[in-house]
């Protein structure tokens, strides 16, 4: 209704009547949640990106000994792994 008032203040009460008004105020509500769900995506992601990268660059565990994890992104791994199944970069081991 407020932009019915818009509109009939700015003189476009006549052109937008009815029916039209309302579906404009409800394409209107749409882009506006359509665009909150998108930026609120956009930072669930983005979270979990450093998340990601977090537990990259910090491998080890809280006592001290090093994670078995691919050093390029983040998977776990076994003892035995040469190749990072995931991105596939070879795995080096410090012994």
């Amino acid at each position: 209704m407020v932009l019915g008032y818009l509109l009939t203040g700015f003189g476009l009460g006549l052109l937008f009547s009815g029916i039209i008004l309302r579906l404009l105020v409800l394409a209107l509500i749409g882009l506006v949640m359509t665009a909150g769900g998108g930026f609120s995506l956009a930072v669930a992601i983005r979270t979990k990106q450093r998340e990601d990268e977090i537990a990259r660059l910090t491998n080890t565990t809280p006592d001290g000994r090093r994670r078995n994890v691919c050093p390029h992104c983040g998977l776990n791994l076994t003892e035995n792994t040469a190749v990072c199944p995931k991105c596939g970069n070879s795995v080096y081991r410090e012994e």
